[in-house]
């Protein structure tokens, strides 16, 4: 069985860098860890990358979207999963 898990992470910039919404310091992001139980040690990592006001992901709901995938990731089968996505 897969399993998902999320976890917030601010990338802070060297530079400032200039958007047409202004100046940007830093990004939020998100780390995906998924695991499967079938093998132990093998593990995938992925981003939810998310740049805040410049994006139509960006919603006040974006971190529990995300956490329901990771909850669906757990719970279905992989094929069934997703298809699930198009839900979205």
């Amino acid at each position: 069985m897969l399993y998902a898990r999320y976890a917030p992470y601010r990338l802070l910039f060297k530079e400032a860098s200039g958007t047409s919404r202004g100046v940007l310091t830093y990004k939020d992001t998100y780390f995906i860890q998924l695991n499967d139980d079938t093998c132990p040690g093998r593990v995938g990592w992925g981003e939810c990358a998310l740049f805040r006001g410049l994006g139509s992901d960006d919603t006040h709901d974006y971190e529990a979207v995300l956490a329901d995938a990771c909850r669906r990731v757990s719970e279905l089968p992989f094929d069934q999963f997703l298809s699930t996505l198009s839900d979205r």
